[in-house]
């Protein structure tokens, strides 16, 4: 119990010296402007300001992304509660020593139109303008000279790629960007054909039980989908596809003083 307080005390002391960083960064906002600015709702960002909660490893890898600090999820775990760091590395092993991205790029990537076109330059073949013009026109082409221009992205060969081989990004940026696919490139008739596969289900069940294994389920298989196929040069190919996995609960948990674990 004492070392799990002198972990929310560390957490809690770090927030705040985030929080005041960008207190400075930003010396004409407000804070709820500034929290709107970095993509955190304003309630979350002002207990974290007045130390009332235990931030999540999403507001802290969200905090240190937004005062510019390069960090990878492994060292966000660390931080967050070190305690469960050697669980959380071994089910987030597939991308633990992935760069979670803040800044420029994450700003462009939260933009749905922008975001299509990254979704194309980070695979790992990249794009060109020949596709990304035949996906969203001129309009599309806009956007990506934007992108080379801030040096988001760049250009060798015909051949366009983000400048950061592999990133990631917070948590709310993870599930807009899996929504957006969802909605806009999921074919509904073609389903269970080659290409796509969709299934939904909700039940009744004891979380506290259940929940730990279907996440450990699911990050067994898409580390396994990754590594055997994503990764493997038996698959590769210009061919552009999406992979999500989700699972949550369908009732909120009562809030209370402390910040909802994300």
């Amino acid at each position: 119990m004492a070392e799990q307080l002198q972990e929310t005390v560390s957490n809690t002391v770090l927030a705040r010296e985030c929080v005041r960083e960008l207190k400075v960064k930003y010396p004409n906002f407000s804070s709820a402007q500034i929290a709107k600015q970095i993509g955190m709702s304003q309630p979350t960002f002002s207990r974290i300001e007045n130390g009332q909660t235990n931030p999540s490893l999403n507001s802290i890898s969200k905090l240190l992304s937004a005062i510019g600090k390069s960090h990878k999820i492994s060292e966000a775990i660390e931080i967050a509660n070190p305690s469960l760091a050697s669980t959380l590395k071994e089910n987030l092993s597939h991308n633990i020593d992935t760069p979670v991205m803040g800044g420029e790029l994450a700003k462009y990537f939260s933009n749905t139109e922008y975001r299509n076109i990254l979704l194309l330059a980070l695979s790992r073949s990249g794009t060109t303008r020949d596709e990304v013009q035949g996906e969203y026109g001129n309009a599309g082409i806009k956007k990506l000279e934007e992108m080379l221009n801030s040096a988001i992205l760049s250009e060798s060969r015909g051949i366009v790629k983000a400048n950061e081989e592999k990133v990631t990004f917070d948590q709310d940026i993870l599930r807009d960007s899996l929504l957006s696919c969802i909605a806009e490139k999921y074919d509904v008739e073609k389903f269970g054909q080659d290409e796509n596969w969709l299934s939904f289900q909700t039940e009744s069940v004891n979380k506290n039980k259940a929940m730990a294994l279907i996440r450990s389920k699911l990050q067994k298989t898409y580390k396994e989908i990754k590594e055997e196929i994503l990764y493997s040069p038996d698959y590769f190919g210009n061919d552009k596809v999406f992979i999500g996995m989700v699972a949550d609960s369908l009732l909120k948990e009562p809030s209370d003083s402390s910040e909802v674990k994300q």
